[in-house]
């Protein structure tokens, strides 16, 4: 970065903090240096961030789908187990116990990773989707001339020009759709 973006950059930072007219912050977007984007809204806004929470969504349910059957098949196999209990030898009942617990205990164990591994996609998928969005958003910014891309989040304040959320979530949905093609390819290792 040259050192004259560098300071035009801190000085339309500082313009902010010193009580800048914010009509000397809205010029065109094209000319500002650095721009805004809220990622929330583009993850959640873009067909593609659309898809990907759809999908979450209905990896939630059948898990909880899931885990509801086990539970109910579990109580029943427990109900056969108590009714046998009388007409079995004891070791027998016990021997049979024993390895419904460990079966339990088993099945509790891989549903617990199950949803450990949900949660943490469901974490890390916002991330995951603006590194696959990286090169859109940075085409965006080289056409818009600017330096960076701030996260409104972490932005106090910023004059309207300088948000490109609309435009980085048009330009997704025309440069990736849902992103189901992209998706796919990544499942299949391309």
């Amino acid at each position: 970065m040259s050192m004259t973006r560098l300071l035009r950059m801190g000085a339309i930072c500082l313009s902010f903090w010193a009580g800048g007219s914010l009509a000397q912050t809205t010029t065109d977007a094209a000319s500002v240096p650095i721009l805004v984007l809220n990622t929330e809204r583009l993850y959640q806004q873009s067909d593609f961030g659309k898809k990907i929470l759809a999908d979450l969504e209905a990896r939630r349910i059948a898990l909880q789908r899931e885990n509801e059957r086990l539970r109910l098949a579990l109580i029943e196999e427990e109900k056969s187990l108590t009714a046998l209990r009388p007409t079995l030898d004891p070791e027998d009942f016990r021997a049979l116990a024993a390895e419904f617990d460990a079966r339990v205990q088993n099945i509790r164990r891989a549903r617990d990773a199950a949803d450990a591994a949900y949660k943490n996609d469901k974490r890390i998928a916002p991330r995951w989707f603006v590194g696959q969005v990286r090169l859109i958003l940075q085409n965006l910014m080289v056409e818009r001339g600017a330096v960076a891309i701030l996260s409104q989040p972490i932005v106090l304040m910023s004059a309207d020009s300088i948000d490109v959320t609309d435009a980085a979530i048009e330009r997704i949905n025309d440069e990736l759709g849902d992103g189901s093609q992209f998706l796919l390819r990544q499942a299949e290792g391309q």
